[in-house]
């Protein structure tokens, strides 16, 4: 079995690496600005009050732009993404994650995801908490999972025990048609 990633996987990290590097660098560029700003002692002394702060940000602020080159010199040498394959919009598109696993592209996959979850949104309070979670998480675990009966099972477990979470920290949900046994 293959265990190298994906390129795109790479690519992918690699910008999430260089936009993290880019907050870390502003945050050490605002922090040696403020350092910098601190106003100058009373009385003369070899090491003022802004000594200490200036250097720790100018340390910073080299660190930040130094990791933020070699992410940006990696990102330009990591290979592009494949071309995606083409597809009719209504048809599923099976790709290969960046580990090997399988990714379902569907666009009345998504369309049914999102009316669920309006759905959902909609009936959360007129049926109450247990009742619109066990049916959206059960419908949705159905379709997706494609086992019916462990999804239900799953729903259920997973709404009681969320449901008595909320219970214990004194947070009560709306019990609609089914009063709740907790």
């Amino acid at each position: 079995m293959n265990d190298a990633p994906h390129p795109d996987a790479r690519r992918s990290y690699l910008r999430k690496r260089i936009a993290a590097l880019g907050g870390v660098w502003v945050v050490a560029a605002l922090f040696l600005w403020q350092a910098v700003a601190l106003p100058p002692a009373s009385r003369p002394t070899p090491v003022s009050a802004e000594t200490f702060p200036t250097i720790v940000g100018v340390a910073m602020v080299i660190a930040a732009t130094g990791m933020l080159v070699e992410a940006l010199w990696e990102y330009r040498k990591a290979q592009p993404p494949p071309e995606p394959p083409v597809a009719v919009p209504d048809e599923e598109v099976v790709t290969s994650g960046p580990h090997g696993e399988e990714i379902v592209h569907s666009w009345p996959r998504l369309a049914i995801a999102l009316g669920a979850t309006a759905a959902y949104v909609t009936l959360f309070f007129p049926l109450g908490y247990l009742l619109s979670t066990v049916i959206f998480l059960g419908g949705m675990g159905a379709y997706f999972w494609r086992r019916p009966v462990g999804a239900v099972v799953f729903a259920v477990a997973l709404t009681a025990g969320v449901g008595w979470l909320f219970s214990l920290l004194g947070i009560y949900l709306p019990a609609g048609l089914v009063a709740l046994p907790f």
